[in-house]
Formats: structure tokens, C-alpha cells, sequence
């Protein structure tokens, strides 16, 4: 429960700091929106990971 709390703690900064303000200053990608996918796809990854060593 702890890593679910830490992956939702980590995409919803993630989408904070995606807003066109802070997102200039930061690592350089073609769109703020870029970095919200990435995370999401990241946290898919890790929840997909655990889900299978479950059922196994």
C-alpha cells in the first residue's frame, strides 16, 4: 500500500510540475504534457510488474 501511496504522490507532482511555467526552467521536451506521460507510463509499468508477480 506504502508504493501505491509513493507512485501517486510522484505522478501527482509530476503533474504539478508539468505546467507550462515550471516546465521552461526544466529538462527540455517538446510539450509539459510529455512529462505527465512518461510518469503515468512509468507507474503502469511498476503496477503491471507487481500485478504479475502475484499471479505467479
Amino acid at each position: 500500500m506504502k508504493l501505491i501511496q509513493r507512485l501517486g504522490t510522484a505522478a501527482t507532482l509530476s503533474l504539478l510540475i508539468a505546467t507550462p511555467a515550471f516546465a521552461q526552467s526544466g529538462a527540455m521536451l517538446s510539450e509539459p504534457s510529455d512529462l505527465s506521460l512518461l510518469t503515468l507510463g512509468l507507474v503502469g509499468v511498476v503496477l503491471g510488474q507487481r500485478a504479475a508477480r502475484k499471479r505467479a
